[in-house]
């Protein structure tokens, strides 16, 4: 399984040694599962990346155009019986993140939509006028909602 957080909106020293300390901290949890692994991967996102993508498709995810640092966490395991132990470590990792960058003032709501966890509001995280446009047209082009119904 693999999972996106976008944790930092600025490339600060501090903050990203912090993060990744926590995270550290947090991997040895997954020494407990059977076969667990989980690996840190840092994902850096310029402003130019985020401007080109507004240029040439939109931007309905509302990325900010500013240097952005994403964290991947890669996890592994054998045992379906530990599906409910790691995601609740994922669940509680990303609440500490959050917690430490909302702190310095660096927090970012935005959930990558093909790593999300179960249950997060992914298009929530767009913010208001692009959820508002996604509704928009959803009911124009999809109004029985089967992408609504049928993908989680």
């Amino acid at each position: 399984m693999i999972v996106y957080k976008n944790i930092l909106p600025k490339l600060l020293h501090r903050v990203y040694r912090d993060v990744m300390r926590l995270c550290v901290q947090q991997s040895e949890k997954m020494t407990r599962v059977n076969g667990g692994t989980q690996v840190l991967i840092p994902q850096p996102i310029s402003k130019s990346m985020i401007n080109y993508a507004s240029q040439t498709g939109g931007r309905p995810q509302t990325l900010q155009p500013r240097a952005q640092l994403w964290r991947n966490m890669s996890l592994g395991w054998n045992l379906a019986k530990d599906d409910p132990y790691v995601y609740a470590l994922i669940k509680e990792t990303y609440e500490m993140v959050d917690r430490l960058t909302t702190s310095r003032g660096l927090y970012d709501p935005y959930i990558f939509l093909n790593d999300a966890l179960p249950g997060q509001k992914v298009m929530r995280s767009y913010g208001a006028e692009s959820f508002a446009r996604m509704q928009g047209i959803s009911r124009k082009y999809d109004p029985t909602q089967m992408f609504q119904k049928q993908v989680p």
